[in-house]
């Protein structure tokens, strides 16, 4: 019986398939290790992109088996799971705030040529997100905090609009009160409940 080097053909190139049900995780290096959340890293060879990428595989834990894991990859061979898994995490925060800024802030709107008047107006598209989420969003203590939605804040100050022109136009003598407390709840109506 032959030794398995003798056998004809060339040497193998790779080690088999990742069995992503359970992986071993021996070919991997394990680079955070938290109660809830565990980082592994690996170089592995894609086969639908025909190259080489790296990989960062994110386990998390709640007391006992795994909860559910996480895959991302670069095929920047250079850059480590940890910058992997923060570009991925701030990709999303990027995309939420295109989404809130096409949808609200008109982001998609302008009529302009010009390069700098278009980098002017989707600079200010984008910062108006940013305002009304510090403004609403951030200042709240973050166990307080909810979903942040853009379209609550619209509705908002659309409410606040539409009040103050009916305090306007109501003659001096109604004794109508801008501070009473239930007219919060006139000014968040409509809001999504988050």
């Amino acid at each position: 019986m032959k030794d398995l080097e003798d056998k004809g053909g060339a040497p193998r190139k790779y080690a088999g398939k990742i069995n992503w049900q359970e992986p071993d995780l021996t070919r991997f290096t394990l680079l955070v290790h938290a109660d809830t959340f565990r980082l592994y890293e690996a170089r592995v060879y894609c086969k639908f992109l025909k190259r080489n990428i790296q990989l960062a595989f994110c386990e998390y834990h709640e007391q006992g088996p795994v909860k559910s894991y996480k895959i991302y990859f670069s095929t920047d061979l250079s850059l480590s799971a940890a910058v992997i898994l923060q570009y991925y995490q701030a990709r999303f925060q990027q995309e939420f705030l295109i989404r809130d800024a096409k949808q609200f802030t008109g982001l998609q709107d302008c009529q302009a040529r010009s390069v700098n008047k278009l980098e002017c107006h989707w600079n200010l598209a984008l910062t108006s997100v940013n305002i009304a989420k510090m403004e609403h969003w951030l200042v709240k203590p973050k166990e307080e905090r909810g979903s942040f939605s853009m379209s609550s804040i619209k509705t908002f100050y659309h409410n606040h609009l539409l009040l103050d022109k009916l305090f306007d136009i109501l003659p001096e003598t109604s004794h109508l009160l801008k501070n009473d407390p239930k007219l919060k709840e006139l000014y968040t109506f409509g809001s999504i409940a988050a």
